[in-house]
This record gives C-alpha cells, sequence and structure tokens, in this order.
C-alpha cells in the first residue's frame, strides 16, 4: 500500500467518523444575547437569565415529554460570594462567551461584569449524551491583598405539590455516608453528592441535583418552602451549598468542579445522573430494576460497541503503522537504488568515453604505425641508384 492508498484510508475514517458524530448531534443547539443564553440537547432546553447572575430561571426536560411542573421563575442554580442567597453575584449583570462548539457539545464562559477585586468564571459545558450540564467554577483575584470568602452555590425549584425530599451523601473514611431530610436542616460534611426529589406520597415525579467531581467540605442547608431563609409559595424548596473560608491571594485560584441536572423521575435519567445510590435510599427501586436492567443493558451494548471500535481503530492503527514502517523501509530501499544506478550509470558513461578514447587513440597510433612500417628506408634505396648508373655506363 502506497502513501496516497494509507491518506485515502484515514480519510474515510475520519470522514465516517464524522458523519456518525453529526447524525447524534444535531439536536445540539445554543444562543446567545446580552440577555440570556440557551443550551438545548435531546434532554433539556436550559435558559440562563444574564440579568440575574447568569442563574437557570428554566430547565425543560425534553425526554420523556411531559407537562413541566415549574410554574415559577425560580432558579434552579445561583452563586454568590460572601453573601448568603441571592446575594451580590445574583444582582448584576453578566455576559455569556462561546467557548467551544463541537458537534456533540458547547462550552460557554459566563462571569460578571464588574465583581470587584474577585473575578468570578463559570465554564459551563453541555453534551448530547448525557441529561447534566458541567460546571467548572474559578475564582481568583488580582489585588494584592488576601481575601477570606465564603462561596455559595445554591440549587432549587418548584413543583405542584408540597413533598420534597432530601438526600444527602457524604465521604467517611473513604465510605459514602447517606442522610435523609424531608425538613428544613443543616449538614456538615464531605460532600459527594446532594439531591432534592419531589413528589406526594413518595412518589416522586422530577429530582434536582449536584454531583462534586472531587469531595468538597462544606455546609448544606435544605429549606424547604423558603428562598434565602424567606417564607415562599408552597412547593418551593432550595439547597444552599456554603462552601466556607475560601482563602483568595494573588497569582492562586480556588476551582471547584460539579455535574447540575434536573430532570424527569424515570430509571433511564437516573441511571445516566449517576443518581441511582441516592435515589435508592428513599425509593424501593426493586419495582422497576427490570427496566433499570434494561437500560443497563443498553448502555453495555453501546459501551460494548464503543470498545469494539476502539479495539478496531487501535488494530487499524497498528496496521497502519507497520504499513507506514515498510513504506519508510521500501524507500529507503529505493532511494539506494537509485544511487546505485546513479553510480552505474556515470560509471558506464565514464567506461564509454574511455573506450572511445581509446579506439581513436588506437587507430591513430594503427595508421602512424602502419605509415612508419610502410616508407622506404634510405639503405635500400641507395643501390638502386646506383645500379641504374651503372646500367646507362654498359
Amino acid at each position: 500500500m502506497n502513501k496516497k492508498a494509507l491518506i485515502l484510508l484515514a480519510l474515510l475514517l475520519v470522514t465516517s467518523m464524522y458523519t456518525i458524530s453529526i447524525a447524534k448531534g444535531a439536536s445540539l443547539l445554543y444562543s446567545v444575547s446580552n440577555t440570556s443564553a440557551t443550551i438545548q440537547n435531546q434532554y433539556y432546553q436550559i435558559n440562563f437569565n444574564l440579568t440575574k447572575g447568569a442563574s437557570i430561571v428554566s430547565w425543560n426536560t425534553l425526554v420523556p415529554q411531559t407537562v413541566q411542573l415549574n410554574s415559577l421563575e425560580i432558579p434552579s442554580m445561583v452563586l454568590s460570594i460572601n453573601q448568603s442567597l441571592p446575594g451580590n453575584l445574583y444582582n448584576q449583570q453578566w455576559r455569556a462567551t462561546l467557548i467551544n462548539k463541537g458537534s456533540n457539545y458547547v462550552k460557554m464562559l459566563f462571569t460578571p461584569i464588574n465583581s470587584g477585586n474577585i473575578s468570578v468564571y463559570e465554564f459551563v459545558t453541555a453534551s448530547n449524551y448525557y441529561p447534566y450540564i458541567s460546571y467548572s467554577i474559578i475564582i481568583n483575584t488580582t489585588s494584592n491583598n488576601t481575601y477570606i470568602k465564603d462561596l455559595y452555590i445554591g440549587i432549587g425549584g418548584s413543583s405542584l405539590g408540597n413533598s420534597w425530599s432530601f438526600i444527602g451523601s457524604e465521604l467517611v473514611n473513604g465510605i459514602p455516608e447517606y442522610f435523609i431530610g424531608n425538613n428544613s436542616n443543616s449538614y456538615t460534611g464531605n460532600f459527594i453528592k446532594v439531591l432534592m426529589l419531589s413528589g406526594s406520597n413518595n412518589s416522586y415525579t422530577s429530582m434536582i441535583g449536584l454531583n462534586f467531581v472531587s469531595p468538597t467540605y462544606a455546609s448544606v442547608q435544605f429549606l424547604k418552602g423558603y428562598i434565602n431563609g424567606t417564607p415562599a409559595v408552597n412547593g418551593v424548596a432550595y439547597t444552599i451549598i456554603d462552601i466556607k473560608n475560601i482563602s483568595l491571594i494573588r497569582g492562586s485560584s480556588y476551582i471547584i468542579d460539579f455535574n447540575l441536572y434536573e430532570s424527569q423521575f424515570n430509571p433511564e435519567l437516573i441511571s445516566l445522573t449517576d443518581s441511582l445510590d441516592m435515589v435508592s435510599q428513599v425509593y424501593n427501586i426493586n419495582g422497576n430494576i427490570t427496566n433499570l436492567i434494561n437500560y443497563r443493558m443498553i448502555i453495555n451494548s453501546y459501551l460494548n460497541e464503543i470498545t469494539s471500535l476502539n479495539q478496531s481503530i487501535n488494530s487499524l492503527t497498528t496496521k497502519v503503522g507497520e504499513l507506514q514502517g515498510l513504506v519508510s523501509y521500501w524507500q529507503v530501499r529505493y532511494n539506494e537504488t537509485n544511487q546505485l544506478a546513479g553510480s552505474y550509470s556515470y560509471r558506464l558513461h565514464k567506461s564509454g568515453e574511455v573506450s572511445i578514447g581509446l579506439f581513436i587513440l588506437g587507430l591513430v597510433v594503427g595508421v602512424l604505425g602502419g605509415a612508419y612500417f610502410l616508407k622506404p628506408k634510405p639503405s635500400e634505396t641507395m643501390p638502386l641508384k646506383q645500379q641504374k648508373k651503372e646500367t646507362k655506363k654498359k
């Protein structure tokens, strides 16, 4: 296989992969304006209000298709520094900037237009494969002063009923421990996940949760029927995560990563949001274990296909490497052969010139030699003249 064939094979592989990605990610959309931003994938449509701290003011679940429960503009996600929610950042104008966009993901940056000596960067990534969005929040300062701040993250929502349950997962000596609350309460620990479930009579209809990428030590407050400690309409609930005493020094940053989701209560989304262990604390999952097994089988089937494709790609990569090695080997041999052919041609050319020169030299030598040897000698001509004279005298 020559180089052109290798390049053609690579282009075919890349083109086929790109085509598959486009097909799967066709529903991933986004929009940005001065006052709002929207991200939509196959699971949700999320609207960010840039006039209210880039908070999520609506999260419409698209899978499964259901009537939305939220009737109020209750932010699903708000952020504040050193103030209880909603706080200073919530009451500011933010801006949204597209960072990157692929066929199956979109990454955006949210940042307040004016946050004083403290800089806040929210990187939000949405994938078409998952029903959650990923946050990476970076906080730093350019001031020479040292600041000790609290970071408040609030997640909340509203439902038609007033039945909310709270579940927290804390890492204790490397082992997850769970605690459950049905009324307003506070907890402190090394948190892994928090989850709020809404419904009635232990029949849940929707869920809002936050999963930390790495355990985070914080104080968590579950507020049922309250917003920022103030009584609100029935059906509203908030979980406020207070990460205390963040030290901000010039040249260093505080970074926190988590996944946030709000979805309908069904086996597929429970599995895809990685909240199965949380839900099982309050809900008898055995009744839906068949569905969960089916979803797991589908997921495992996809994973097996991905593994098989990866193995095929690795095998093809190895073959391409081997073929490239052969191409390099024969290229070296070809160059060597060209050099030898050039050398032989040069030698043959020189040999021909020498042969012609020797031939001409031989002719010259032969002619001169023949002329020399055929020329009459003086000793032979004198007696003949004397013979002629003697003959005349007689």
